[in-house]
């Protein structure tokens, strides 16, 4: 797996606390430094209060989750549910998560990928997260679609989605941004050789500011789990919303955690390479405490604290249709929301056909009702991906579009998901 960064600024991190779906737990593959717990308690008490603040004061963040497990050749076992546990995590992390299963080829890829990119604003906290098979051919990392059969080095360019492409996605638009890649795609090994290709990822440097994590060794292999998650993942959850905790010493606890672990029969170490100049943590712990140190009129430090903000926020879709196209074939979708007043807002549905984005379940329907629980359910035509906006009463949506609305004015929050397949 692996994972970049690069420092940004913004308004206040909150964090919320919610439950994750039994039995969730998240894949991702990085690789770190090992030391002990002792030397990452001693870093996270030397992180001061207003390097806390700075961690606080990123704007949004935002995440694309993808895992392919469905391999026409060399199928996954746990890679959808790594996924699947990623996005609960993330959005517990307060990242608005779009979520993608099974990618079936390189241009739906890339489709994603650009669609996504361009969908963050800048100085904005971005995630890419991806479960399933990589490889690396001609000194180059590629991420393998579903349908994808390969046999030999140019299969892997011309079917691989290169990771080039992400990172311009992720970074060429973008400044001052933290841009977080982690990548689980070197779990066992796709059954194709060749003069040029290696197993598992090459390693490879990003740009000044960013942090690059591995789940095992360059030109080795990740465990794919015996279980309902694969071995590094189990462990990064059991420490990534520690308080507190620095990215750096989050990753090197998981290392220390996966090499201790009697199931690792393949010897996995996880690994790193940084070039970051900030801190940055997952969970800043004490976001209610605004920490402002400063001198006051007799020149003397004092701390302040501030009222709790307001909850977070979130529309999720929890019933995702299947795939589909025709006018007259529809399907339910549903999920809740929390963080507003359901009496006072509503939900619109968008289903993705072609490149364009049509209000559901009609132009003279565009609104869904929000039960007391905070559920919500409607009917949708069948799309190749699905889309929930959280919006206020006066919020008109249009009948079509080809660009999604971000969040801001009545827009209060966005989910959106891949079709069910």
């Amino acid at each position: 797996m692996l994972v970049i960064i690069t420092p940004p600024r913004g308004n206040a991190y909150q964090r919320e606390t919610e439950a994750m779906r039994k039995g969730s737990r998240v894949l991702l593959t990085l690789v770190v430094c090992f030391v002990s717990m002792g030397d990452a308690q001693q870093s996270r008490a030397n992180l001061s209060s207003n390097q806390i603040n700075e961690q606080q004061a990123y704007e949004r963040r935002f995440a694309l989750v993808i895992g392919n497990s469905a391999y026409s050749q060399g199928s996954l076992k746990n890679p959808i549910n790594d996924a699947e546990s990623m996005a609960a995590v993330l959005r517990h992390l307060h990242f608005e998560v779009t979520l993608a299963r099974d990618v079936e080829t390189k241009d739906e890829f890339a489709r994603l990928i650009k669609e996504w990119g361009n969908e963050i604003p800048g100085d904005s906290v971005a995630l890419f997260y991806y479960a399933g098979h990589g490889v690396q051919a001609g000194g180059k990392n590629y991420l393998i679609p579903t349908s994808a059969v390969i046999f030999n080095e140019q299969d892997i360019i011309n079917k691989g989605m290169g990771l080039d492409t992400l990172m311009d996605a992720m970074t060429k638009p973008k400044s001052n941004q933290l841009n977080i890649v982690i990548l689980d795609a070197c779990r066992n090994e796709l059954p194709v050789r060749g003069e040029n290709i290696a197993r598992g990822l090459v390693a490879f440097s990003g740009p000044r500011g960013t942090y690059i994590a591995y789940s095992t060794a360059p030109g080795s292999v990740a465990s794919d789990g015996t279980g309902a998650n694969g071995l590094f993942t189990e462990h990064l959850l059991d420490n990534i919303e520690e308080p507190s905790l620095t990215i750096e010493d989050l990753f090197k606890l998981v290392r220390r955690d996966v090499i201790a672990d009697p199931s690792n029969k393949m010897k996995q170490t996880p690994w790193d390479a940084s070039s970051m100049v900030e801190p940055f943590l997952f969970n800043p712990g004490e976001w209610h405490l605004s920490s402002r140190v400063g001198p006051t009129n007799k020149g003397k430090q004092h701390q302040t604290q501030s009222p709790p903000p307001p909850p977070k926020i979130i529309i999720r879709i929890t019933i995702v249709p299947p795939r589909g196209a025709g006018p007259d074939i529809v399907d339910e979708i549903g999920g809740t929301v929390s963080g507003v007043d359901v009496n006072e807002s509503k939900v619109v549905i968008f289903a993705l056909g072609g490149s364009t984005w049509y209000v559901q379940p009609l132009t003279t329907e565009p609104y869904t009702s929000i039960n007391k629980d905070g559920t919500w359910k409607s009917d949708t035509h069948l799309g190749s991906e699905y889309a929930a906006l959280l919006v206020k009463q006066t919020y008109k949506p249009m009948d079509m579009t080809t660009r999604l609305p971000a969040v801001g004015g009545d827009v209060l929050a966005v989910e959106r998901v891949t079709a069910r397949k």
